[in-house]
């Protein structure tokens, strides 16, 4: 059986050692994770406001947009394409 090795003493590097240094560096983090989730809950929130106020918008562009009157429409080449017989569409390429 080998012998035990000697205990190394970690005691210099125990940040909990200093006390009063120990409890502000605790403070410190804590303050901070509330800062950022402060932080996030208010981008979380303003996000949400201008994505609502952009579909808004985008909303109110879309039904404001002028209507077609159907009167004056002229033919799509899918519309012709879909009313005419194939040759209507051969002789509308030999007329070019």
């Amino acid at each position: 059986m080998e012998p035990e090795p000697d205990l190394v003493d970690l005691s210099a590097i125990d940040p909990s050692r200093d006390e009063l240094r120990w409890r502000h560096a605790i403070g410190s983090v804590a303050a901070r994770a509330i800062a950022r989730r402060a932080l996030r809950r208010k981008l979380l929130w303003r996000g949400a406001v201008v994505a609502v106020v952009a579909a808004a918008a985008g909303a109110m562009l879309w039904l404001s947009a002028p209507r077609r009157d159907q009167s004056q429409r002229r033919d799509t080449v899918l519309d012709l394409a879909a009313n005419a017989s194939p040759d209507q569409i051969l002789e509308l390429d030999d007329a070019q």
